[in-house]
């Protein structure tokens, strides 16, 4: 009878619990992503275009692709530690 008192006890401790966090959770309110994570349009080559163009405007597009990553990736560190409890 004991046992099953404390096991009532011990659920409904634990169901409380949950449900704060669950609710804490639930109650972020993140902002829009950041202006860099936008796509990044880069215009098809027109037929009879130089190639060496082409290229350049290719190449201008993976850069600022790849600058959009690295800031995706340091904002997601960030985030990464802020729910780990880690502060800087």
């Amino acid at each position: 009878m004991i046992l099953v008192g404390s096991i009532s006890l011990s659920l409904i401790s634990c169901s409380a619990s949950a449900s704060k966090l669950n609710t804490k959770l639930a109650g972020i309110n993140l902002p829009d992503p950041p202006a860099y994570l936008r796509p990044v349009i880069v215009t098809d080559p027109a037929l009879g275009e130089d190639p060496v163009l082409v290229a350049a405007r290719e190449r201008q597009g993976r850069l600022l692709c790849n600058g959009r990553v690295t800031k995706a990736v340091v904002d997601w560190k960030t985030l990464q530690s802020f729910y780990a409890g880690v502060t800087k």
